[in-house]
C-alpha cells in the first residue's frame, strides 16, 4: 500500500510505503525469523535507494544523506 498526501508545505511532500504480512506467513523458528527480518531491511534499503535516485531528479541541491 502506498499513501501520498497532498503537500504539507510548499517545499515538502510526504510519502508512506507500507507492506503487510500475514502472521501465518512468518517463519516460526527464531533464527529463520531473524534472517527474514534482516532480508526485509535489505529490501527496504534497496527500495529507499531507488526512490532517492529517481525522485530527486530535478531537485536543486539534491537530497541530504547521512552515512550511519
Amino acid at each position: 500500500m502506498r499513501v501520498h498526501t497532498g503537500q504539507l508545505s510548499p517545499e515538502y511532500k510526504f510519502h508512506v510505503h507500507v507492506r503487510r504480512y500475514q502472521l501465518d506467513d512468518l517463519p516460526e523458528d527464531e533464527e529463520k525469523l531473524s534472517e527474514w527480518v534482516v532480508q526485509k531491511y535489505v529490501e527496504k534499503d534497496a527500495f529507499l535507494e531507488q526512490m532517492k535516485e529517481n525522485w530527486t531528479d530535478g531537485i536543486e541541491g539534491g537530497v541530504w544523506s547521512e552515512k550511519w
